[in-house]
């Protein structure tokens, strides 16, 4: 059979051609589609507001989290999901357990009252309703 091997070089040819080809049309939809709907869930803004918590926090630190946000909304599970995204690689868990507290309020809360009503101890309080409480038992 003549030419086998040829038309096996085409067809690979053909083939790597067409998978960089797709690769640079999903390219150039994604970043198209990013510049239409930039960080819809708006990580990168909970990134930053969370930045104070991560300079204060230690990156082996397991972490509780308290809102105030009904616990089994979508509201709540972004919120968790950012705040995990945002402190990795600190292990962030919804209780009050851990050494170390962070809490994000939609609604004005006095935290000294909260702190004293947990045994907790305000570290900072970063506006906005994030706070970042030290657990006193710990």
């Amino acid at each position: 059979m003549s030419g086998g091997p040829l038309r096996v070089k085409v067809a690979m040819a053909l083939a790597a051609a067409l998978a960089v080809a797709g690769a640079v049309s999903f390219c150039i939809g994604e970043r198209s589609d990013q510049q239409r709907r930039p960080d819809v869930y708006h990580i990168d803004a909970q990134v930053q507001r969370l930045q104070g918590v991560r300079e204060l926090v230690p990156s082996d630190a397991k972490v509780g989290f308290a809102t105030d946000v009904r616990p089994t909304g979508t509201a709540a599970f972004l919120l968790i999901g950012g705040v995990r995204f945002a402190l990795a690689p600190r292990f962030v868990e919804p209780d009050q357990s851990s050494g170390w507290l962070v809490g994000d309020f939609s609604r004005p809360v006095d935290f000294s009252q909260l702190a004293a009503k947990y045994h907790l101890q305000v570290v900072r309080d970063f506006g906005r309703g994030l706070v970042l409480f030290r657990n006193e038992a710990r």
